[in-house]
């Protein structure tokens, strides 16, 4: 795990960050399971926006693919961007994404870590009420400049998870990411995240649990580790 300690060490935490938020919530409008679009294989639909504080600003290019960016991360010197492409929907629904990430807010060092990941998902519903979400990913970590550790890393991701449709104004939503430093050939801690969510109309209130080891810096030579923190968020769906 020296490797991935390592990672903490620099402004990494702004992408580490980058990924918690692109695993965050982000549900459609509910008339069913298959309009929930958090972690799984299902597209917005084509002109459909959505945008929150921690979710993502997406769009429907048509009703197959959508792109997303995160005005929080822009803010913060960290350009990104996910491209979402459904390929399947009838009774499985298979989707391929791609996404970047890179931080430039180490500007005195000239260190600029950012990650690459592609991937894909398979959403599988179970009846109306449940959808069964697979997916797996591919992380290229990159370290320009860094002259006294790895300048790349490799993982293997595997996320696995369900939506639950409770009604038109009601969902749950449980994930697990699972992920395999191939670099250092040691497995990271699982992370998760249960989350319950409620619509009025086009708009989303979401309140939950992440859970897994998270580490913080808290000051130059020191960390603090978390293993659960709360989540929320609010964010609105529209055409």
């Amino acid at each position: 795990m020296e490797a991935r300690r390592y990672l903490v060490r620099r402004p990494i935490w702004v992408v580490a960050l980058a990924l918690s938020l692109w695993a965050s919530s982000a549900w459609a409008y509910w008339p069913d399971s298959r309009k929930i679009v958090h972690n799984s294989a299902f597209a917005l639909e084509g002109g459909e926006k959505i945008l929150g504080i921690f979710t993502p600003l997406g769009y429907g290019i048509n009703d197959w693919i959508s792109v997303y960016i995160h005005p929080i991360l822009l803010m913060l010197v960290t350009p990104n961007f996910n491209l979402r492409m459904t390929v399947y929907n009838r009774k499985v629904a298979i989707a391929v994404q791609l996404g970047y990430t890179e931080s430039f807010l180490d500007f005195k060092s000239r260190r600029y870590p950012g990650i690459i990941e592609p991937g894909m998902r398979l959403s599988i519903p179970a009846g109306r009420y449940i959808v069964v979400n697979l997916g797996a990913d591919y992380q290229l970590e990159l370290f320009p400049g860094a002259g006294d550790g790895p300048t790349v890393q490799h993982h293997v991701v595997v996320v696995a998870g369900l939506n639950a449709w409770i009604d038109r104004s009601n969902t749950i939503s449980l994930n697990g990411n699972f992920s395999y430093n191939v670099s250092a050939k040691a497995f990271d801690i699982p992370t998760g995240t249960l989350l319950y969510a409620h619509g009025w109309e086009t708009f989303r209130l979401g309140v939950g649990v992440a859970f897994g080891r998270f580490l913080f810096q808290t000051s130059k030579d020191k960390f603090s580790k978390l293993y659960a923190y709360p989540v929320i968020d609010v964010w609105w769906r529209w055409f």
